[in-house]
């Protein structure tokens, strides 16, 4: 995605992302959600919860770079979830749902502010310098990274 996108189409393509997730999930079973048919990959439910967990922080974030002037944003380590064990049993629909109700909170003030707003930047600790579109653009990315392993794994189970 380039930053020739508008905030609008942005804005759009964000909303849609709970909808991409639930599809891809739809109809399985936790044996499936658990299975690691790749070994070191993470599982459907892992990727899930994850997916939701780094959306949760994104969130976070960009309601920060709005309401404050310049927050610092810490880094989070991706992997120290996985490795604590923390996704484990998280039901499915609950992680839906929470990143289902992150997206529709952050889309309604997306739409609610103006144009400035989307420049507005925070300091992130491994980053740098970010803008509140390149985390929305960051997110819809990360969004559409996960989805094909999930595919990949829901064919595999």
């Amino acid at each position: 995605m380039s930053s020739t996108v508008s905030i609008a189409d942005l804005i759009e393509e964000y909303s849609q992302g709970p909808s991409l997730l639930e599809s891809s999930t739809k109809g399985l079973t936790d044996s499936q959600l658990d299975a690691l048919p790749v070994a070191g990959t993470w599982s459907i439910r892992q990727i899930v919860a994850h997916t939701m967990h780094m959306d949760a922080v994104a969130c976070d974030r960009m309601t920060r770079m709005i309401s404050e002037n310049t927050p610092l944003l810490v880094n989070v380590d991706e992997d120290a979830a996985i490795a604590g064990r923390l996704y484990e049993g998280l039901p499915l629909v609950t992680m839906l749902s929470l990143f289902r109700l992150n997206r529709e909170i952050m889309t309604h003030i997306f739409k609610t502010r103006p144009q400035v707003d989307f420049a507005r930047v925070g300091v992130h600790t491994h980053a740098g310098l970010i803008t509140v579109q390149s985390v929305m653009e960051k997110y819809v990315k990360h969004l559409k990274h996960h989805l094909p392993f999930i595919e990949k794994k829901r064919q595999m189970v």
